[in-house]
């Protein structure tokens, strides 16, 4: 398997596993509030429905209100209850969450969704995986930590496979 070449899916393993990856997005630099505060309203986006299965999907639900949306429209006690906490969190704490994910969207494009001809790390017996150069270090630091998360969780498995990952280009991270 080769990324960028072939699509990675980003969203393989159960949803905590996800959240976690993608909350380590918010690690660089932000306060442990701060890092707190994206991971709740990641997990609330992620369970508004079910689980997205590509980048976009979470973006949109990022949004200002449309988690919340989504809540009331199931019409249940624990959508109304989950509803509530959306709301707790302003438009701006929303959009802070949404842009940082927007941006990486912009850059990685439909490369980490669940496609049909998609590999995952979890079926890999070997992957070449390279970061190209970018001028947002930002996007790039971005990236590389999306992949090491999901390489790091390829010992949960114990599935006894054996898997091996050539990393390329891990330059474009550096400052």
């Amino acid at each position: 398997f080769c990324f960028p070449d072939q699509n990675l899916d980003g969203f393989t393993g159960n949803p905590i596993q996800v959240i976690e990856r993608l909350s380590g997005l918010f690690q660089h630099g932000e306060s442990e509030f701060h890092h707190a505060e994206a991971t709740v309203m990641l997990d609330l986006a992620f369970y508004a429905g079910s689980p997205p299965n590509s980048l976009g999907e979470l973006v949109e639900r990022l949004r200002p209100s449309v988690s919340e949306a989504r809540y009331m429209s199931l019409g249940t006690e624990e959508g109304l209850s989950k509803a509530k906490v959306c709301k707790t969190f302003t438009a701006s704490q929303w959009n802070s969450v949404y842009l940082r994910l927007q941006s990486l969207q912009l850059r990685v494009g439909t490369k980490f969704d669940r496609t049909v001809d998609c590999f995952s790390i979890k079926n890999a017996d070997c992957a070449y995986i390279s970061i190209s150069g970018t001028t947002s270090p930002q996007s790039a630091a971005d990236v590389a930590t999306w992949l090491l998360k999901m390489i790091a969780e390829i010992p949960e498995y114990n599935d006894g496979r054996r898997t091996v990952i050539f990393l390329d280009e891990f330059s474009a991270i550096g400052d």
